[in-house]
């Protein structure tokens, strides 16, 4: 399986950490698919993406201890992710092409799929 490269780091730049997004888009359903792509692949979406690797990523999970750690000496915990939209796109269409078919048929009752379909034809 090909790979789809994410990052995250605290807001301010610092302990930056890359992940895999191949694995949670293994098994992500259409909602979370088109919420990413209706953020660029950034912000809330792509944290909670690696969030969802804590347990199969082991620098996502040491990431995690570090904010956990920050917060106890009441530290900023604030970080922010991203997920290449053009791998992820690519990523989806040779292995999740139903999905790609579901957002676009969907399309037309909900426009953030509609929005995602468009995205995915396109990239």
């Amino acid at each position: 399986m090909s790979s789809v490269p994410g990052w995250m780091c605290l807001n301010d730049g610092s302990n930056k950490v890359l992940f895999d997004a191949a694995m949670f888009l293994a098994d992500a359903d259409p909602d979370e698919v088109a919420e990413l792509i209706a953020t660029s692949w950034t912000g809330h979406p792509a944290c909670q993406v690696a969030e969802a690797l804590v347990e199969s990523h082991p620098a996502v999970k040491s990431f995690f201890q570090l904010l956990r750690v920050r917060q106890q000496f009441r530290q900023s915990t604030s970080f922010r992710a991203a997920i290449d939209p053009l791998r992820a796109i690519t990523w989806l269409r040779r292995h999740r092409a139903d999905l790609v078919k579901e957002l676009c048929n969907a399309g037309q009752q909900r426009p953030t799929r509609s929005q995602a379909c468009r995205a995915a034809q396109a990239g």
